[in-house]
């Protein structure tokens, strides 16, 4: 397998395995791994049919970072924040759903970025 990632995001980053190896992943219940970044102490939390998950935000790594800096630059944003998901294999998954916390401010929407492994 490889993973294919766009790599206008990834200038100046290591490689995708770096990215999995550096985060400080978790699991609260969700079908995948979670990771809440930004450069002050912040909190989030999201309802869910099970209950609230709530993180408590991590320093982000040199690589997050500079992807967030180069889609700022591109884009002309001002993003901070950082919430990553990553997605073991094709079982993990979730359903239709909405970003909707109240802690989100709708006049700066949210900005995804997905990749996937190309299995050769």
């Amino acid at each position: 397998m490889k993973a294919i990632l766009n790599k206008t995001y990834l200038s100046g980053t290591k490689t995708f395995d770096t990215l999995l190896e550096k985060v400080k992943w978790e699991n609260k219940g969700a079908p995948r791994m979670e990771a809440f970044m930004s450069d002050v102490d912040l909190s989030y939390g999201y309802d869910t049919k099970f209950g609230v998950r709530y993180y408590n935000s991590i320093p982000f790594t040199d690589e997050v970072k500079t992807i967030m800096n180069n889609l700022n630059e591109q884009f002309n944003t001002e993003y901070n924040v950082c919430f990553l998901n990553y997605y073991e294999n094709e079982k993990q998954h979730l359903g239709w759903h909405a970003d909707d916390s109240p802690e989100m401010d709708t006049n700066h929407p949210a900005f995804i970025i997905s990749s996937y492994i190309d299995v050769l």
